[in-house]
């Protein structure tokens, strides 16, 4: 199947997704990535906010930022179609941006150099077993992780039905270090 056509099978079984299993099952991924020595040794996060059917990460930002890490969330130019790290001081700041996902407004915009980042966190539509993901097609994230500035560990975080075997990769997509689902944890070795 070419990416356009799994993209569209996993929207619609992310869609048929009840929103109470959802937040449950975002709790467990959550969970088990704040249980890991990545995000304990880690300062510097920069996550998504979720939007649509994403697994949940509202929560994680809030207690993030409440228990002292710095928490950076993307700003996408639209004219120069690529996205920047930017911190959050609040996640009260947002308001509906970009694709209709919570973004900060640009007065409240503090964009940072990548690589005060210790922790990525990527979403996505599909992950390989082999750390490639299938994102919605922008490739904000592949331009972003390209660069040589971005030495943080890489986690994608997600439900694990959206986790199979191999996601074929042009030589520009960046792999992932670590996924993380509800049922499991894989590590690159």
């Amino acid at each position: 199947m070419n990416k356009n056509v799994l993209r569209k099978v996993m929207k619609e079984k992310r869609r048929t997704l009840d929103v109470k299993k959802r937040k449950e099952l975002s709790k467990q991924v959550i969970a088990k990535l704040i249980a890991s020595n990545d995000y304990k040794n880690s300062k510097n996060i920069f996550v998504f906010v979720s939007f649509g059917t994403e697994l949940f990460t509202h929560d994680f930002i809030k207690n993030s930022t409440s228990s002292g890490k710095n928490i950076y969330i993307p700003f996408i130019d639209e004219e120069k179609n690529i996205m920047y790290a930017s911190k959050l001081n609040s996640f009260d700041d947002l308001e509906l941006g970009y694709y209709n996902i919570l973004a900060q407004p640009v007065e409240k915009i503090n964009i940072v150099d990548p690589k005060l980042l210790d922790l990525v966190l990527v979403p996505g539509l599909i992950f390989g077993e082999n750390f490639y993901r299938i994102g919605y097609g922008g490739g904000y994230y592949d331009k972003f992780l390209s660069q040589e500035s971005v030495t943080a560990k890489k986690i994608g975080i997600c439900f694990d039905f959206q986790l199979v075997e191999h996601v074929d990769f042009e030589p520009h997509d960046v792999s992932l270090d670590e996924i993380i689902t509800d049922v499991r944890t894989i590590e690159r070795k």
